[in-house]
């Protein structure tokens, strides 16, 4: 069982920058409506790290 689950750790890819990316164009094309203020305000000091 081990031996399975480290085998799928190995062959899966983290998805941490693509969730960010996609946090990113949501709060950039989002409306406005302050849904994701809390998103933008953590993204906000992450900007031109890419």
């Amino acid at each position: 069982m081990f031996r399975l689950k480290l085998e799928a750790a190995r062959a899966s890819q983290p998805s941490t920058l693509d969730w960010l990316r996609t946090a990113k164009n949501l709060v950039k094309y989002g409306g406005g409506d302050g849904a994701c203020r809390d998103v933008e305000a953590y993204l906000r000091p992450l900007r031109g790290r890419e």
